[in-house]
């Protein structure tokens, strides 16, 4: 019974975006106020940008992290057992201006902010949740 109860919380798939690359789509109206994935499953660990170049990772490394995982301009959330070959939602989020979703940073979680339409693409401002927007090559 419990997988019926996940199977019923399924509302994105992944297509092609006009935005850029690939992007989440909702397959349902989703409501306003819902949970619609958590950053991961898995730990969160927040590191400062400043302790991964102490600990010696290389800047090539950070830089390419950014592209992956949630960040501001001074602190990184990376999973505890972080994989660079297992890809999530959160890698296929578009910028938008005009956003339907936020980040909320303390619990890991993404958020509709208002009524989402089947087809409607799923966007976040970049700016507005404090993401880094000049450390991302593929910004516009």
């Amino acid at each position: 019974m419990n997988n019926i109860k996940n199977i019923n919380k399924l509302f994105l798939e992944l297509r092609p975006s006009n935005i850029a690359g690939v992007g989440i789509f909702a397959i349902r109206t989703i409501p306003k106020d819902t949970v619609i994935f958590h950053y991961d499953n898995e730990d969160i660990i927040s590191y400062k940008f400043t302790n991964l170049r102490d600990k010696g990772v290389p800047l090539s490394v950070i830089n390419t992290l950014k592209k992956y995982c949630a960040h501001n301009k001074t602190i990184i959330q990376i999973p505890k057992n972080y994989n660079h070959e297992k890809l999530t939602y959160v890698h296929y989020l578009n910028h938008s201006d005009n956003s339907n979703i936020y980040y909320d940073f303390d619990k890991n979680i993404y958020i509709t902010k208002r009524k989402i339409r089947p087809n409607e693409e799923i966007l976040l401002d970049y700016a507005e949740n404090n993401y880094c927007k000049s450390c991302m090559d593929f910004y516009k």
